[in-house]
């Protein structure tokens, strides 16, 4: 049986790996080529990931801040998008049950330095993660999911 690889939480950039790590091997699986840059804005990291087969294409970016800067950091440690599925993603923290003085987001926007769990929270385009949950948490079967969706022809429903 084939152990299937999911996201770690424990740190921004276990969490970047990590999604670097899965795409490249699903990329490989279904004979897709996988193109990755990586460069420093300022404080943070920006990765691209664009995986094409044949006339489809498939992109993750993701801004995000390391763990040993987050101190450093003010507003979001993290966001990014997927297409052609038109979601963002917001690099949520904290414990999700913590914020008790607010709406339930799913995670603790009141810490003054992020901690552990870092998830990335999936929003439909335009949504403000400030004042919703996220619609999921990106974990290694869903990204897979997304990538094959994306690639890959969808069986056609019969009638």
């Amino acid at each position: 049986m084939e152990i299937k690889r999911g996201i770690p939480d424990d740190a921004p950039e276990s969490t970047v790996e990590q999604i670097k790590l899965i795409l490249s091997e699903e990329s490989d699986s279904i004979g897709a080529l996988f193109k990755c840059e990586e460069r420093r804005i300022n404080l943070s990291r920006k990765v691209e990931i664009v995986v094409t087969l044949r006339d489809k294409r498939f992109t993750l970016v993701l801004l995000w801040v390391h763990s040993t800067e987050l101190q450093l950091a003010h507003g979001t440690i993290g966001s990014g998008l997927i297409s052609p599925s038109n979601y963002e993603l917001e690099l949520l923290h904290g414990d999700p049950h913590a914020y008790v003085n607010g709406p339930q987001l799913g995670w603790n926007p009141a810490e003054a330095v992020p901690t552990p769990p870092f998830r990335w929270g999936l929003y439909p385009e335009g949504a403000n993660y400030m004042t919703r949950k996220p619609d999921q948490i990106l974990d290694g079967a869903l990204l897979r999911r997304l990538l094959r969706d994306a690639l890959l022809p969808q069986p056609s429903q019969s009638s």
